[in-house]
């Protein structure tokens, strides 16, 4: 099931790989023994898994292709545009917990419960929050060299979402 669900947003980091390969952009490390793929390999083959998965999706029920889709609506908008930009990035991630939530009682017939989805997404939030200020304290200042949107965020205001993110976890349980 979660092979399923995970599947089509597999072929995504093909397509993410082919963007990057651009001048300028970082070096990939691949495992040693793989050659680099080209970059009509990694999109023709990002491209198939994705279309593979859907028809997966659909067939084991029609709501899990519809979550799955959206889930990868997610992952695209914060592989482009939710990871640049402060709060978005930890609500995105957040949001993409909810829905495997969702996607795993809409394949197996059973309804999600409020009180699941609540505790899901307050948890991943303080998770994500945590690490967001982890990074910003462990690399100071180098932070927005690793992140960029780190530079958007201060250690206060992150103690302070996470304060307020556990007392509503806590409660919510």
């Amino acid at each position: 099931l979660l092979n399923h669900f995970t599947t089509p947003v597999s072929g995504i980091p093909y397509l993410r790989r082919h963007r990057e390969a651009r001048p300028g952009a970082p070096a990939r490390h691949w495992s040693p023994g793989f050659s680099r793929p080209n970059r009509n390999f990694a999109m023709v083959a990002g491209v198939f898994l994705y279309a593979a998965a859907l028809v997966v999706a659909y067939i084991l029920n029609p709501a899990f292709f519809r979550i799955a889709l959206l889930y990868t609506l997610v992952t695209v908008g914060y592989t482009y545009y939710f990871k640049k930009v402060a709060i978005l990035d930890v609500f995105a991630i957040s949001i993409g917990f909810v829905l495997r939530a969702i996607a795993g009682s809409a394949v197996i017939g059973a309804e999600a419960s409020f009180w699941l989805l609540l505790c899901t997404f307050l948890l991943a939030l303080f998770l994500a929050l945590s690490k967001r200020r982890h990074e910003l304290v462990f690399l100071s200042a180098e932070a927005a060299k690793h992140r960029s949107n780190l530079a958007q965020y201060s250690p206060y205001l992150l103690d302070q979402m996470i304060g307020v993110v556990t007392a509503s976890c806590v409660l919510a349980y």
